[in-house]
C-alpha cells in the first residue's frame, strides 16, 4: 500500500471516528433533557388534590347551570382544563318538572317525540354512563343493548361517573346532531343525574348511539331484531 494511500485510509478512520463521536455527544444531550424534562410521578396527595379540584369545578358547574337553567358540558376534563370538543344542539324536548309526594327523586320525564305521539312504552332498558373518575375510558354499562324492530323502547341513562355525559342516537339520516336525533333529556348528565330518551326504529338492524362529550369513544349499539 502506498504512502498517500495509508494517508486516505487514516484520514477517513479519523473523520468515522469523528462523526461516531459527535452522534454519541448528541443522544447523550438528549437523554439527559428527557430526564430533565420528564415529570415527576404524582404521589397520592397530590392525586388526592387534583381530585378535590376537579369535584369542586363540577360543583361549581352543577350550581352555575341550576341559576341559568342552561346544561352546561364539563370544564374539566382529564388531569387539566381541555376545550371542549363539541357542544350539541340541545333542543325539541321540554324537560317537565315534577317529582312524588315522598320528596323523592322525580321520575325522569319529557314531552312525547311526535313521531312516536302517545305511543305505549314497549320495551324499558336501563343503562349506566361511567368514567374512571378522570375522564378516563368512559362507557355505557352495557354498551350493546337489543329490542325488536318497530318497538318503542325506552332509555333510562344514570350517570355513575365524575364527569358529564349523555346519550344521542342520529335519526334516519344517520347523521349525528341533526334535526332527527334522538337524545336524552335533560341533555347533559352530571354525576347522579338520570336522563330519558324514547326511540322508535322500524326496521331491523344496528343503531349506533355515543355521548356528544366523549363522541371518539363514548359510543354503544341497539341492535334490533
Amino acid at each position: 500500500m502506498s504512502k498517500k494511500d495509508r494517508k486516505r485510509r487514516e484520514a477517513a478512520r479519523r473523520q468515522k471516528e469523528q462523526r461516531q463521536a459527535k452522534l454519541a455527544a448528541s443522544k447523550e444531550s438528549a437523554e439527559e433533557d428527557a430526564l430533565e424534562e420528564a415529570p415527576e410521578p404524582e404521589d397520592e396527595a397530590s392525586r388526592a388534590k387534583r381530585r378535590a379540584e376537579q369535584k369542586r369545578e363540577y360543583e361549581k358547574s352543577k350550581r352555575k347551570k341550576a341559576r341559568s337553567g342552561q346544561s352546561l358540558a364539563p370544564a374539566l376534563w382529564g388531569g387539566g382544563v381541555v376545550a371542549v370538543l363539541a357542544v350539541a344542539i340541545f333542543g325539541g324536548f321540554l324537560l317537565l318538572s315534577g317529582g312524588s309526594d315522598d320528596g323523592g327523586t322525580p321520575a325522569p320525564s319529557a314531552t312525547p317525540d311526535p313521531r312516536i305521539a302517545d305511543l305505549p312504552i314497549d320495551r324499558t332498558i336501563n343503562i349506566e354512563t361511567d368514567d374512571d373518575g378522570q375522564n378516563v375510558l368512559p362507557r355505557y354499562v352495557p354498551n350493546a343493548i337489543s329490542g325488536d324492530a318497530g318497538e318503542v323502547i325506552e332509555i333510562l341513562v344514570t350517570n355513575v361517573g365524575s364527569v358529564a355525559h349523555n346519550l344521542r342516537f342520529p335519526g334516519s339520516d344517520g347523521e349525528y346532531n341533526t334535526r332527527d336525533d334522538w337524545f336524552v333529556q335533560p341533555g347533559t348528565l352530571f354525576t347522579g343525574d338520570t336522563g330519558r330518551v324514547v326511540v322508535k326504529f322500524d326496521e331491523p338492524g344496528s343503531y349506533p348511539f355515543r355521548c356528544d362529550f366523549h363522541v371518539l369513544d363514548h359510543l354503544g349499539t341497539l341492535t334490533l331484531r
